[in-house]
C-alpha cells in the first residue's frame, strides 16, 4: 500500500530536509571570535576580514559569504548592541573634543578611553608583556561612574557589568566569557579588594585557574579580556601590583556636567560605531603603533624612572589614543603635553623604590632613640592588637628629616605618593592629639623595629616604676598630719 502525498506536502518535507541539514553557527556571547575573524554584537556582527558589519534579521540570524550565523546570547550575558548607522569621523572627534572640554583632568581621562579602546587586541599584548588594568579611584560623584559608563556605550551597552557586590570569582568568569570586551566593575567592594593583587597577575598575562575537573581532565578558566574598575580608595598594594595597573586617584570632583554631551541617550548609543573602526586596523598595525609610542614615552619619563612594564602600560594606552585620532581626522592639541602631565602626577607612583620609606623610617627611629623627638610634644606612641604605632606630628616630621637632609630632601607630594605603596604608612595626614593640641600626624607601624619595641618597653618600665614611687610618696603623705594650731 503506497501512501500519496499531496504537492504542498513534498515541497514542505524538502525544504524542512534542507533546514536541517542546513549549517548554522550559533554565538552565545557578544565579543570577538578569533577564529571566525568576527566581532558580534547582539543585533549584529562585524566582518573583521572584510571589514564589513551586517545586522540580523528578525530571527537573529545573519548570512555572510553564504553561510548562516545565528546571534542567541544566553540569558545571564549582557548585550551590546551596534547602532544601525554608518560611521562618520566627526562622531569620535566630537568624543575627543568634548572629553577635553568637560574633564578637567583630560589627560587621564585620554589615557583611560585610550586603553580601553585596545581590549579587542588584549590577546597581542598579554603575550607580549601583559596588558594593564584600569583602577580609577576618587570620592563619589567625582566622574569615574561616568567615564566607565562612558567606555561601556563604546562597546554598545548602557550598563555596567559589576557592582560592588561582586566576587572575584564572578569578575574572573566574567572575563573569561567577554572576549575583546572590557569588563567594567563599578565601586568593587571589601571582598573582592583582598583578593585583587592575585586577580591582577592573572589578568595582566592572562593567567588561566584551574576551576575543576571533569572526566579526569582538569577545566581552566581563561582570561579573554581586560579589567577595568572604580573604587573609592585605592587598596594596600605591593610594588610589582601597581605596575600592573594604570590608575587615576581623583580625590575632587573631575566632570563639568554643564558640558559633557553624553548624558543624551542617542548620542551616547551612536558611540557603539568606534569599535567596528577600531577592528579595522590590523594586528601588524597595531604593533606598529605600540612600538612607535614605545619609543615616543620615553621623552615623557624622568631620567630616573626604571619600570619597563609601566612604559609597555602607556604605550599601549598611547597607541589606543593614535588610533582614534586617525579614525577621526583630528590631532589632540598638545597630546605630548598631556602625557608629561599625566607623567608628573604618576611617574612617582609608579616608579616604586621601597628604599625611600625604609631611610625615613631609619631616621625617624633614630631621632626617637637620642631624643631629639619628645614622646608626648612632637609624637606619641599607640600598642593595640599587636601593633606599635608611632604618630608623629606631620609639619616637625618633615622639618626635622628635611633639615638634616638638605641635598636630599623630600616634598609631602612625594613622601604621599610613596606611602601608598607601602604597608608600613598606616596614614599620611590624620588629626590626633598630641601635647594637649589637635595635630595633623603621619601614623607609622614600627612593630618590625627592636630597638624601638626595646625603647619603648624600657620607657613604660621607667614610667611605672616613677609612677609606683610617687603613690608610694603620695600615700605616706597622706598619713602625716599637717594641720598646725594657731596660738590665739
Amino acid at each position: 500500500m503506497h501512501s500519496r502525498l499531496e504537492h504542498e506536502d513534498f515541497f514542505t518535507l524538502i525544504e524542512d530536509a534542507i533546514k536541517k541539514s542546513e549549517k548554522i553557527t550559533e554565538f552565545q556571547s557578544a565579543g570577538l571570535y578569533k577564529k571566525q575573524n568576527f566581532f558580534i554584537y547582539s543585533n549584529a556582527i562585524v566582518d573583521i576580514k572584510r571589514k564589513q558589519e551586517y545586522y540580523s534579521d528578525k530571527q537573529n540570524s545573519v548570512t555572510i559569504n553564504g553561510e548562516r550565523y545565528c546571534i542567541s546570547p544566553a540569558p545571564d550575558m549582557p548585550k551590546f548592541e551596534l547602532y544601525k548607522e554608518n560611521f562618520d569621523s566627526e562622531i569620535s572627534k566630537e568624543l575627543l573634543i568634548n572629553l577635553q572640554e568637560s574633564f578637567p583632568e583630560a589627560s587621564e581621562v585620554l589615557i583611560i578611553l585610550g586603553l580601553a579602546v585596545m581590549i579587542p587586541f588584549v590577546k597581542i599584548f598579554q603575550e607580549n608583556g601583559g596588558f594593564p588594568i584600569c583602577f580609577l579611584t576618587g570620592k563619589q560623584s567625582c566622574g569615574k561612574t561616568t567615564l566607565l559608563k562612558l567606555i561601556s556605550n563604546i562597546y554598545g551597552s548602557n550598563k555596567l557589568h559589576c557592582g560592588g557586590s561582586s566576587t572575584a570569582y564572578s569578575l574572573r568568569t566574567l572575563l573569561g566569557k567577554l572576549s575583546g570586551i572590557p569588563v567594567l566593575a563599578d565601586e568593587i567592594g571589601e571582598r573582592v579588594m583582598k583578593l585583587f593583587s592575585d586577580l591582577i597577575k592573572d589578568v595582566f598575562t592572562a593567567i588561566p585557574r584551574a576551576k575543576g575537573i571533569k572526566t579526569g581532565e582538569l577545566i581552566y578558566q581563561y582570561i579573554n579580556s581586560g579589567l577595568m574598575v572604580t573604587s573609592n580608595e585605592m587598596p594596600e598594594m605591593k610594588a610589582e601590583i601597581i605596575t600592573r595597573l594604570l590608575t587615576a586617584n581623583w580625590r575632587t570632583t573631575q566632570i563639568d556636567t554643564s558640558k559633557y554631551l553624553y548624558f543624551d541617550n542617542e548620542k551616547a548609543k551612536k558611540l557603539s560605531l568606534i569599535i567596528p573602526e577600531v577592528l579595522k586596523f590590523t594586528e601588524s598595525e597595531i604593533l606598529s603603533m605600540y612600538e612607535k609610542s614605545l619609543s615616543d614615552i620615553d621623552h615623557f619619563l624622568p631620567e630616573s624612572f626604571q619600570e619597563h612594564r609601566v612604559e609597555h602600560n602607556f604605550a599601549i594606552a598611547l597607541s589606543g589614543i593614535r588610533v582614534l585620532e586617525r579614525i577621526s581626522n583630528y590631532e589632540i592639541p598638545n597630546l605630548s603635553n598631556k602625557i608629561a602631565d599625566y607623567f608628573e602626577k604618576y611617574a612617582l607612583f609608579l616608579n616604586i623604590d621601597n628604599s625611600l620609606i625604609g631611610n625615613i623610617i631609619d631616621f625617624l627611629e633614630a631621632k626617637i632613640l637620642q631624643n631629639d623627638l619628645l614622646e608626648g610634644i612632637d609624637y606619641t606612641c599607640v600598642r593595640k592588637n599587636g601593633i606599635l604605632k608611632i604618630q608623629v606630628a606631620r609639619t616637625k616630621f618633615f622639618e626635622t628629616y628635611n633639615f638634616e637632609n638638605q641635598h636630599n630632601q623630600i616634598s609631602r607630594k612625594i613622601f604621599d605618593c610613596y606611602a601608598k605603596t607601602d604597608h608600613r604608612i598606616i596614614n599620611t595626614s590624620t588629626s590626633r592629639e598630641i601635647n594637649n593640641k589637635k595635630t595633623r600626624v603621619v601614623e607609622i607601624d614600627v612593630s618590625d623595629r627592636s630597638e624601638l619595641l626595646e625603647f619603648f618597653e624600657d620607657h613604660e618600665a621607667s614610667l611605672s616604676e616613677a609612677q609606683r614611687k610617687n603613690e608610694d610618696m603620695r600615700k605616706q603623705l597622706s598619713k602625716i598630719n599637717f594641720t598646725t594650731k594657731v596660738p590665739v
